[in-house]
């Protein structure tokens, strides 16, 4: 995020979600910094996205 020609780096982990009719939907969940290590190394050691995003709060769609 840019403002006033500051930038203010924000975290976002990326995920993509497939609908019942087989398409795709791209979406990103916003990380807190107090998760940010957390969340990498998850995401490093291939967790499950439902984990991750429960780790984050979000509830998966089914």
């Amino acid at each position: 995020m840019k403002r006033k020609n500051k930038s203010y780096p924000q975290w976002w982990f990326q995920y993509e979600e497939t609908l019942p009719n087989g398409d795709r939907k791209k979406k990103t969940v916003y990380v807190p910094k107090a998760s940010l290590d957390i969340i990498r190394s998850m995401n490093r050691d291939k967790v499950p996205v439902v984990q991750i995003l429960e780790a984050l709060g979000k509830k998966a769609s089914a």
